[in-house]
């Protein structure tokens, strides 16, 4: 994936403003999509890495 992938304009911003429900769905959506995005093109081997050591 390049980084005009990931960074595309194609994307709806989550609500601003409005109910409550909508504005967290809308950012879930969102924040899910995101993962989704920078997770494309890994390998199964690569997603299981951790990107550091736990703190404890």
């Amino acid at each position: 994936m390049t980084s005009d992938e990931l960074f595309s304009t194609d994307r709806q911003d989550p609500p601003l403003s409005g109910a409550e429900r909508p504005m967290l769905d809308g950012w879930l959506d969102y924040h899910r999509d995101t993962l989704l995005r920078k997770c494309q093109g890994l390998t199964a081997e690569q997603l299981t890495l951790r990107s550091c050591e736990p703190s404890a």
